[in-house]
């Protein structure tokens, strides 16, 4: 999976791919990155498939969902999304799964479908990626060496082709050091520009 952003959304809106083998193609991407770097916390490939299919059965009938339609996303593991655990790498918060939030909302509302969530540094408070329930996430560009935190996981994930984009949380360099470190763009938007919860 290589095609930039911009051209695989286009695609997507005008039907020239279908989300199914979209969502399906970068599966199997996340899976390769994950075996080799550990950055998946959660999956939700059943759903994110069903809801592709869906997505591609309202498309036949009357065009685009919206701006993201079909658009497989990865969301960091501290982002709500429904029936996923949001741990925050502390194991007292295991199997309590929780609603989607305020950012896994608005994605889906737009088409976009959440297919993973991706690993952090317990309690979010670290610029490396490692915790007790899912491991440590190495650099796709030196095994060595951290890719930063706490938005490691997407950082990796984004970098290796796993996801078209990703979203994470930034308050300290969450988002910009995994970028820095993974040489990737990370965007933190200014103060009440995104949502607060969830």
């Amino acid at each position: 999976v290589c095609l930039p952003l911009q051209p695989l959304i286009s695609k997507l809106q005008k039907g020239e791919y279908r989300s199914e083998d979209v969502v399906k193609a970068y599966i199997f991407s996340a899976v390769q990155l994950h075996k080799r770097y550990n950055c998946l916390a959660d999956v939700c490939f059943s759903e994110a498939i069903s809801t592709a299919q869906k997505l591609d059965q309202i498309f036949a009938q009357s065009g685009p969902t919206g701006p993201l339609h079909g658009l497989p996303i990865s969301i960091k593991e501290s982002i709500f999304l429904q029936g996923t655990d949001s741990t925050l790498g502390i194991t007292k918060f295991l199997f309590t799964p929780t609603h989607d939030g305020s950012i896994s909302k608005t994605l889906k509302s737009l088409g976009a479908i959440p297919f993973v969530k991706s690993n952090v540094p317990q309690t979010l408070m670290a610029i490396e990626c490692s915790n007790p329930i899912y491991g440590e996430t190495v650099n796709p560009w030196n095994t060595k060496r951290t890719p930063g935190g706490s938005s490691g996981g997407e950082a990796v994930l984004v970098c290796g082709g796993g996801t078209p984009i990703g979203v994470g949380t930034d308050i300290g360099g969450s988002c910009r050091i995994p970028a820095h470190f993974t040489g990737i763009t990370g965007f933190k938007p200014s103060c009440d520009r995104s949502f607060h919860s969830g």
